[in-house]
């Protein structure tokens, strides 16, 4: 058997960055057999195949942690990249100090907030109706939400005691609001404790990483290290996390459901998530 990352080792000269939530899969829907079938079609094509998510990487669905096709996975916005095996890579914390008053800056202002740490998550626990209020989900969707999120949920001041007492792993903090001026308060606040990044996901979500962690920084130390050019990388991505990486590629793929920003920058526009265009175009593409 090959050890973690043999396939990225042996120096493949292709890569795919794929983001997941939006690109790959519609918004909290499932991997479905087309996308893995593309996954599995681009690996033995050759390409080196990476997820790029903002997603822990204990949250990924099972098949896509198991699978051979994938490589490695970038995960919170870049703060953790694991190599297919398991094995950290690399690992860019919110620095000493700082996770508190973010934390408290979402918190305070009404957010359903999120930490995520060592590959896993905390969502606080009432954080569902919030989500539900904020993106008017419908009721399968809120179902599915709530079977996804319901193992990782805890009680706020539980949380809260965790980040005070290990306040030196923590990947990611996020949270999501119901209303655009709470969410520009939290913004303009953690803004001033400098030394982080802050990013606006999709509606009034916040997700805050250290300053030095993207997705973009993290795949071009995977370039680097593998020995893989810009111009032989390939990125999908939809939304405002995933724009740090057109930096790092030779061609950017969006689907249609993208934020203005992102489509303002890709190479190829697809069809949109939910008819899996983006899937459906590596399968085309990537052989």
């Amino acid at each position: 058997m090959n050890a973690p990352g043999a396939a990225i080792a042996a120096g493949a000269k292709k890569l795919l960055a794929c983001d997941l939530d939006g690109t790959l899969i519609s918004n909290h829907g499932s991997i479905s057999a087309c996308a893995m079938r593309a996954l599995r079609t681009a690996h033995r094509a050759g390409w080196t195949v990476v997820i790029s998510t903002g997603r822990s990487i204990a949250m990924l669905p099972g098949r896509l942690r198991r699978s051979r096709a994938v490589d490695a996975y970038i995960t919170s916005n870049g703060a953790r990249v694991v190599l297919r095996g398991g094995k950290t890579l690399f690992l860019r914390p919110i620095p000493r100090g700082a996770a508190l008053p973010v934390w408290t800056a979402l918190t305070e202002r009404g957010a359903a907030a999120n930490v995520f740490f060592d590959g896993k998550a905390l969502f606080v626990r009432h954080a569902y109706a919030k989500m539900d209020a904020a993106r008017k989900m419908p009721a399968f969707v809120r179902l599915g939400m709530l079977l996804r999120f319901l193992p990782h949920s805890r009680p706020e001041r539980g949380i809260r005691r965790r980040i005070c007492k290990h306040d030196t792993d923590i990947e990611k903090i996020g949270g999501v609001f119901t209303s655009e001026k709470a969410a520009g308060e939290a913004r303009a606040q953690i803004g001033k404790l400098g030394g982080l990044t802050v990013l606006t996901t999709q509606g009034n979500d916040i997700e805050v990483t250290a300053g030095d962690a993207s997705k973009g920084s993290a795949l071009m130390q995977l370039c680097e290290r593998f020995g893989i050019s810009r111009k032989d990388v390939t990125v999908c991505g939809d939304s405002g996390n995933d724009l740090s990486m057109r930096a790092y590629c030779g061609v950017f793929v969006a689907p249609r459901n993208a934020s203005r920003d992102v489509l303002a920058v890709a190479d190829v526009i697809t069809d949109d998530a939910k008819k899996e265009g983006v899937a459906k175009w590596l399968l085309e593409n990537l052989k």
